[in-house]
């Protein structure tokens, strides 16, 4: 399992600060003997070198840029007789393929004076007829097959990939592992209410995308007309969505609820400010998690530009779901020149995904003519402009970066160190290069530099790559820094740094049940109950330090089970380290193989630890957890490989988490 920490903000990035220093010629015996106190107590070590400030890891001559996105070709078009008209689409990567569903807009024969069917609600305008759902599917993500589903009958066949009928388009298909097998895939539509005189956003269900069944009550009332996208958001145990909104005009609404079919209403979130231009709106959000890092979540916020009747796509981030920071006002995925096929618009759509040859691409749909030119087809003859669907393509890691152009440097945030090589992802021009230093973070106020992996003995780095690993002279690896918590100084000369990252051992994901009453004894005394039980299990995932946080139960009391099964491919043993800040007790394939009661905040890394020897094959880790009255927050749980085991392991292999 890789650990990546990209710089698209400055999350990890140490903040730094002025430090009072002190003369040791005015110190009073009372003072001294606080800073006694602060070093023994608190970690703080006080500067006595005169008195004065001085700067403490503070960053300086460096900026965060984005990256323009590549292009692909089109690998979608509408070229099936039930395709007039191809809308937004959701991209799942999933055994193997890249499954595709798209908006169609069926052919509609008009008449003399015969209109589209249109709807006014509020003074905003919507196309409510003869739209469906269609599916198609890749090996590669780049030839696509629409399969003949035989589910809807179009034109007396049911040759054909149609899989819902409906406005489709005005949400995204996504993946809900939280969810019974037969509502494994949902989606949002857009309809008019029973009343006829509302409109909302209904909701559809699948067991595996192809069969859809619509649910009959509304989910929100109220005109989210274009791309709402929603997930199960693991960490808080909630589905979370984003939707067209309107503040003026449009704008990026958010809510969340722990039932799909009931949301509260959503609240504008982002809509255009200040530091946009006077005619710009939010019209979709195009958010997205990075492939394989869910802790990176994405807005591609597609902005409309009244001035030019066109639209880009810029980039933006959030780690709490509601407050979105932009990267760059600037676009990240640009509109094509005059010409191109996509020279008009471009929307991107969910989800990010991984190709074959490694670059990261996002699908968006582009189109040749401008937003209120589109519009143009309900007063003619129908016949909208071509569109297609192509992917926004980056090299892995780099969205964005931390660059400068002449000299610079920062520290990151502390990190677990696991003895395993750190890579940097970066790009430096011909006489540029990137130094690593290594600090030890001793506490929340000080840290040092690591003898041996200072600047004098870094190799420094230059060229062009997408992973790469540091090195210093006269070290082979970083064994002899594991369970040390360090951070990385980086002096960057004419260069750009997109990340770090580190092969990590830790689980970021478990099955986590709710609270059940405490055995007599306490958690010492609870007994294995696995993922066979009849608790109520529900995925959770880790936050970015690795931290599995289950304090959405509050102050309850009682014990909470986390369960996993892991596959080994080889007979061994390995160290389970386990941090807590409730007490434990650890069952391996049922038999209890570690207690460890006491509540101790906070948590931290590797606080207990045991070894197992483990067979070929299958096995289930449950954890009994005691919430302690609200003071157990949550573990972390990492594998490691005993000293002694580490010549039967050569290639560090640790057990698999199978989802």
């Amino acid at each position: 399992m890789t650990t990546t920490r990209l710089f698209v903000d400055w999350i990890h990035v140490e903040k730094g600060q002025m430090v009072a220093t002190l003369d040791p010629e005015r110190i009073s015996e009372e003072g001294q003997a606080l800073i006694e106190r602060h070093r023994n107590d608190w970690g703080i070590y006080t500067d006595t070198s005169g008195h004065g400030m001085k700067r403490n890891r503070l960053p300086y001559g460096v900026k965060i840029t984005i990256e323009k996105a590549r292009k692909s070709a089109p690998w979608l078009r509408e070229d099936k007789p039930w395709e007039q008209h191809l809308y937004h689409m959701s991209v799942i990567h999933e055994n193997g393929r890249y499954r595709c569903w798209y908006g169609v807009a069926f052919p509609r024969p008009l008449g003399p004076g015969d209109l589209v069917e249109q709807t006014f609600h509020e003074g905003r305008q919507m196309d409510l007829g003869k739209n469906g759902l269609c599916y198609a599917e890749s090996e590669d993500g780049l030839h696509w097959v629409k399969p003949a589903l035989g589910i809807y009958v179009y034109d007396g066949s049911t040759e054909n990939n149609i899989v819902a009928i409906g406005d489709y388009s005005s949400g995204a298909v996504f993946r809900d592992d939280a969810a019974p097998e037969a509502e494994r895939y949902k989606c949002f539509l857009f309809d008019r209410f029973s009343d006829g005189a509302c409109y909302g956003l209904f909701g559809s269900v699948s067991p595996d995308g192809y069969h859809w069944t619509r649910l009959p009550e509304p989910l929100l009332s109220y005109f989210h007309d274009t791309q709402n996208v929603a997930y199960w958001d693991d960490e808080n145990r909630k589905y979370v969505g984003y939707f067209r909104g309107h503040l003026g005009e449009r704008a990026i609404s958010y809510s969340e609820t722990d039932d799909f079919r009931r949301w509260p209403s959503a609240e504008v979130i982002a809509h255009s400010g200040p530091m946009d231009a006077p005619g710009d709106d939010y019209y979709t959000n195009g958010f997205t998690r990075y492939p394989d890092e869910p802790a990176i979540k994405l807005i591609f916020n597609a902005i409309y530009h009244h001035s030019s009747d066109l639209v880009d796509v810029r980039l933006g981030i959030t780690h709490n779901n509601r407050v979105i920071n932009w990267v760059s006002y600037d676009p990240i995925v640009e509109h094509g020149r005059p010409g191109d096929w996509d020279c008009a618009a471009v929307y991107t759509s969910p989800n990010m995904v991984r190709l074959p040859d490694g670059t990261i691409g996002l699908p968006y749909h582009g189109v040749n003519v401008t937003h209120n030119e589109d519009y143009e087809y309900f007063y003619k003859d129908f016949a909208p402009s071509p569109s297609a669907f192509a992917w926004a393509l980056w090299d892995d890691g780099r969205l964005a970066g931390i660059e400068t152009e002449e000299y610079g440097e920062f520290w990151t945030r502390g990190e677990g160190c696991t003895g395993a090589p750190i890579e940097i992802n970066a790009r430096t021009s011909k006489s540029g290069s990137v130094e690593v230093e290594l600090w030890e973070s001793v506490s929340q106020f000080f840290a040092r530099p690591i003898p041996g992996f200072t600047f004098d003995e870094c190799i420094p780095f230059r060229g062009d790559e997408i992973w790469t690993p540091l090195q210093w002279r006269g070290k082979k690896d970083l064994s002899e820094l594991k369970g040390k918590t360090i951070q990385l100084r980086i002096r960057l000369t004419c260069a750009k740094i997109f990340g770090y990252r580190w092969e990590s051992s830790a689980v970021l994901s478990w099955k986590v049940s709710e609270p059940t009453a405490k055995a007599p004894g306490g958690v010492a005394g609870a007994p294995c109950l696995g993922l066979e039980s009849s608790l109520d299990w529900k995925p959770v995932g880790a936050e970015g330090n690795g931290f599995v946080n289950i304090h959405h139960f509050g102050s309850a009391d009682g014990i909470v089970y986390f369960a996993n099964r892991f596959s080994v491919s080889q007979r061994g043993r390995w160290e389970m380290n386990i941090g807590s800040d409730g007490g434990v007790r650890v069952f391996v394939d049922g038999e209890s193989v570690l207690t460890d009661p006491e509540t101790r905040n906070p948590a931290a890394p590797g606080r207990s630890r045991v070894e197992v020897d483990l067979e070929t094959g299958e096995h289930e880790v449950v954890i009994a957890f005691d919430l302690a009255a609200g003071r157990g927050y949550g573990i972390f749980f990492s594998w490691g490989i005993p000293e002694s085991e580490e010549p039967n392991n050569p290639q560090r292999l640790f057990p698999l988490l199978l989802r």
